[in-house]
């Protein structure tokens, strides 16, 4: 395609900003959701006091991602806790990296079409919506925007040679080391150098085997530096949860195929899923296809490697970005969730855009030349045309019969839809990132059998002061826990944690190993008992307190409520108890010592009141006067 026939990337890249614009304007407006208190505020960021606890001092105190850290404990400086700010750097960051996406694709294909459409088809694709709409989404993106640097620096080094062939490899493979800081799941994209050599060298350029093993050496240097930090400052990495092997057949089979919709099938369901409990009900026929997914995924990459190299590597680089993150190794924490895919969509948009170039193009030629033959013959051609004679119209393509143009001109018409399909879905996707109200509204409506979502969504409902809805759903969460009504008797609830192990695998899915599944439980069991006591439900309230309390006697919140229903009873004395406890469990809980003081005061003990006022005024500051 000539280059002088088409407009430029720029003019093409700013016809997509006012849907972008609009889409950012929505994002922007969100509040903090879900880790965002803890990463805006300073806890889930190694206290957020100093930068040297960005390094040893883990992030969301589960990881070691030193450099997202770093981003949030910058803007706090900057910005203090407003959101508007974090947000403008997400969308910034999403540019970026759908600017470099583009700019990769030029350099690698040397056409205006595979980049602007693979640039498109990451900007709006709905799987990231989570990881730019979310604050705490940064993870992901910003560690795919460390990644779009590495593969456009390593395509460009591969074709060089001499000095500014190595320049280029120390640049890419310093962003590989800011991935991997940014998120472990990157490190796993350190065959794609190697690999990058046969797929992105010019046709008869071979590159002698001792510059390629120059080539490898700063990414195999930089991998041992981030093993050295992982190994130093996070030595204790949380533990996956184990599952039997027919168990982790199934979740792998359902999360490939979950995945697989997310990213090539979208629609708000799939947005919305932290769980695969919604596949249980096909049963082996939802593993089978996830299976057969991936077969035929590496059946197109061996295909790829005989005829298309250069798509070859963007296959790569979804499988190995993908592996950690598919069930078919355990996992820590939550089964699935959409922003865990945000970086295997690079390599997706980068897929999708080479196919649908290849549909795309020969339509934009063929349009692009009658409109230039119509064009000359208004202009007084066709007095060229023999009398009688006929203008005939050279076809397009004359390799092709005309049954296989149209079937191309559908799939060209089918990729135009997609597009509008998935810009629509990411504009609302984004909306929907407002607040937990709204996001866990959603998540809860299309993933009914997701814990973590149930419980959030309960939890949102509560701040909200919607307590009779915040009771509904967590009574549906504890029967979708407990798989039965069991949990409503202190006597059944108890004999069914004994005797039914797969309770708590089921809370271990959610949380990993990272908390204890007792504690867990407890705590919803605090929390409905609260809803309840807000609904004058004091002995359905009472009721949950107390199973809470069989199940986990130390824990803070059971402990804070059956504290309070003993003060309303006039037992002060057992009252201090509980209240004593909790304070052991759950450290600068101003609450509870405004609940100790008012019940040292009934007592008659003024000095002790008195203590917890101070230590209320301490750890509340701002309102101690």
């Amino acid at each position: 395609m000539a280059r002088d026939n088409l407009p430029s990337i720029k003019a093409l890249f700013l016809r997509l900003a006012p849907s972008d614009r609009v889409s950012a304007r929505r994002t922007m407006t969100g509040m903090a959701i879900w880790d965002d208190h803890k990463l805006i505020g300073g806890p889930g960021i190694g206290g957020g006091d100093t930068l040297e606890h960005c390094f040893t001092k883990p992030f969301l105190f589960h990881y070691f991602r030193p450099i997202v850290s770093i981003s949030f404990f910058i803007e706090h400086k900057i910005s203090g806790s407003g959101p508007i700010f974090y947000h403008s750097t997400n969308i910034l960051i999403h540019a970026i990296t759908t600017a470099v996406l583009v700019a990769m694709l030029l350099a690698i294909f040397n056409k205006k079409s595979v980049a602007l459409l693979g640039g498109l088809a990451f900007a709006v694709q709905p799987a990231q919506v989570s990881t730019v709409a979310w604050i705490g989404g940064r993870t992901d993106s910003l560690a795919t925007m460390w990644l779009a640097f590495f593969g456009w620096f390593l395509a460009l080094a591969v074709r060089e040679a001499g000095a500014k062939r190595v320049w280029l490899s120390i640049a890419s493979s310093l962003m590989f080391f800011l991935a991997m800081m940014t998120k472990e799941q990157t490190a796993t994209v350190l065959p794609l150098v190697l690999f990058a050599i046969p797929c992105f060298c010019f046709k008869g350029n071979k590159t002698p085997l001792r510059d390629n093993l120059l080539l490898a050496i700063p990414f195999a240097v930089m991998a041992c530096l981030f093993i050295g930090l992982w190994v130093t400052y996070f030595p204790n990495p949380t533990k996956p949860e184990l599952h039997s092997l027919s168990n982790q057949i199934y979740l792998g089979g359902n999360t490939i195929l979950y995945y697989s919709l997310l990213l090539l099938a979208p629609l708000p369901k799939w947005m919305h899923m932290l769980s695969v409990g919604e596949f249980e009900r096909f049963g082996m026929v939802s593993i089978a296809a996830g299976y057969a997914l991936l077969a035929s995924y590496f059946a197109l990459f061996v295909y790829c490697c005989k005829k298309a190299k250069t798509s070859a590597w963007f296959f790569a680089f979804v499988f190995l970005t993908s592996f950690p993150i598919l069930n078919i190794l355990p996992l820590p924490s939550i089964v699935v969730a959409p922003y865990r895919v945000g970086v295997t969509g690079l390599g997706i948009a980068a897929l999708i855009g080479i196919g649908a170039a290849s549909l795309i193009e020969p339509i934009v030629l063929a349009l692009w030349a009658s409109y230039k033959r119509k064009s000359s013959l208004t202009e007084g051609e066709i007095s060229s045309v023999p009398d009688g004679g006929a203008v005939t119209k050279p076809p397009v393509e004359p390799t092709l019969s005309p049954g296989f143009r149209a079937l191309r001109a559908l799939g060209g018409a089918m990729c135009c839809a997609a597009m509008i399909w998935m810009t629509g879905l990411t504009f609302w996707g984004s909306s929907v990132w407002q607040n937990e109200g709204t996001v866990f509204a959603q998540f809860s409506r299309y993933d009914p059998t997701s814990v973590i979502a149930g419980l959030n969504y309960s939890a949102a409902l509560t701040s909200e002061h919607k307590n009779k809805e915040a009771e509904k759903q967590l009574d549906k969460l504890l029967s979708l826990i407990f798989r039965s009504d069991k949990w409503r008797t202190k006597e059944s609830a108890v004999l069914a944690l004994s005797s039914d192990p797969s309770i708590y695998e089921r809370i271990r899915e959610v949380q990993g190993n990272s908390i204890d599944p007792e504690k867990w439980l407890a705590d919803v069991f605090a929390q409905i008992g609260f809803a309840r006591l807000t609904l004058d439900k004091v002995e359905e309230g009472k009721l949950a307190f107390e199973i809470g309390y069989a199940v986990e006697r130390y824990n803070h919140n059971v402990n804070l409520g059956l504290a309070q229903l003993a003060y309303n009873d006039g037992h002060y004395s057992k009252a201090v108890s509980y209240l004593k406890v909790a304070a052991t469990t759950r450290l600068g809980h101003t609450e509870l010592y405004v609940l100790l003081s008012k019940t040292f005061m009934q007592m008659g003990k003024w000095k002790e009141a008195q203590t917890a006022v101070q230590t209320w005024t301490e750890l509340q500051g701002w309102n101690g006067k």
